[in-house]
């Protein structure tokens, strides 16, 4: 197993499986994360030994949503130019991946933990799993297409 930044990869033959590593923060998303998540779909794109990747999350959460110690660079990186930092990159190199994306779920799935999962082709929940979308209770917009992919895939109703 390798570290590239908060991001673990491992492979067990075909499959790479890329653990989001922050256990203390939940496995929230931040820069690095973003860039370590991006940085490892480049390097298994041109892998022809990698079959498949396996998203999930260490421990007991898969994804507690943005690091919200980051917020005020998550809100001011687009205005300054940086897409970087939040995640416009990694979601647009996701989006581009020409292999299978399963993501495992394992606990809470929120925010954009939740909106991850719409941009993977295929969704693996284990029994505890959990779904959260707080984004009005926090003032903020669904990113990264969220509030169309929960209606497209879900359904309107």
């Amino acid at each position: 197993m390798s570290e590239a930044s908060e991001v673990l990869v491992s492979r067990e033959g075909a499959i790479a499986t890329l653990t989001i590593s922050r256990p203390r923060a939940k496995n929230s998303l931040n820069r690095a994360v973003f860039d370590g998540l991006r940085a490892q779909l480049a390097q298994l794109r041109d892998d022809d030994a990698v079959r498949a990747v396996i998203i999930t999350g260490a421990e007991d959460v898969f994804c507690a949503g943005a690091d919200i110690t980051a917020f005020e660079v998550l809100r001011a990186a687009p205005l300054l130019g940086d897409r970087s930092a939040t995640g416009w990159d990694f979601f647009a190199a996701l989006g581009r991946f020409p292999k299978p994306v399963i993501a495992a779920i394992n606990g809470a799935a929120v925010g954009i933990g939740t909106t991850l999962l719409m941009h993977c082709d295929l969704v693996y929940a284990a029994d505890n799993a959990k779904f959260s979308m707080p984004f009005t209770q926090l003032g903020l917009c669904p990113e990264f297409a969220s509030s169309l992919l929960v209606a497209q895939s879900a359904g309107y109703t």
